[in-house]
C-alpha cells in the first residue's frame, strides 16, 4: 500500500487505480454510515477521492493516507449534513416571476394587500409592532 501511495505521488495512474480499489470499500462504510442515501454517498466517495487525489502532494508519509483518506470522507459528509442557512428576503422586495411582472392586476393586487397589512400591523401595541415589521417586513430574526 505505501508504495502505491509513494507512486501515485509520482503521477503513476496504475498506482492511484490501486488506491481506489483497496479504500473504497473504506470509504463506502464510512459516507453511507454517516449519510444513510447510496446516491449520496456515491457522490460524496466520488468528491473525497478527487479531493485525495488532487491534495495527495501535501501528504508528507505515504503510511498517513488511510486516517488522512478517512478524515477528508468524513469533512465531505459533514459538507453534506450541514444545515443551509434559510435565505431571509424582506416582503417588500419579495421576486416576482416574470411572468407576473407586468400582470398589472396582480400587481395593483399585491399593492392592496401590502397597504392592508401594514395597516393591520399599525394597530398593534409599539411592542408587537416593531416585532412584526422587523420580522416581517425588513427579513430581521427577533428573538
Amino acid at each position: 500500500m505505501q508504495h502505491w501511495i509513494e507512486e501515485a505521488q509520482l503521477g503513476d495512474q496504475n498506482a492511484w487505480e490501486q488506491i481506489v480499489q483497496h479504500f473504497s470499500g473504506m470509504a463506502f462504510s464510512v459516507a453511507y454510515t454517516r449519510l444513510g442515501d447510496w446516491s449520496l454517498v456515491e457522490d460524496t466517495v466520488q468528491e473525497a477521492f478527487a479531493e485525495a487525489f488532487s491534495n495527495l502532494h501535501k501528504l508528507q508519509e505515504a503510511e498517513a493516507f488511510p486516517g488522512w483518506f478517512k478524515t477528508i470522507v468524513e469533512r465531505q459528509c459533514h459538507r453534506l449534513l450541514r444545515p443551509k442557512k434559510p435565505m431571509m428576503m424582506p416582503l417588500d422586495e419579495t421576486i416576482v416571476m416574470d411572468v407576473e411582472k407586468f400582470d398589472v392586476e396582480l400587481i395593483a393586487e399585491r399593492r392592496e394587500w401590502h397597504q392592508k397589512l401594514h395597516q393591520s400591523v399599525e394597530g398593534l401595541s409599539d411592542k408587537l409592532n416593531w416585532r412584526f415589521s422587523c420580522t416581517i417586513f425588513k427579513g430581521c430574526k427577533v428573538i
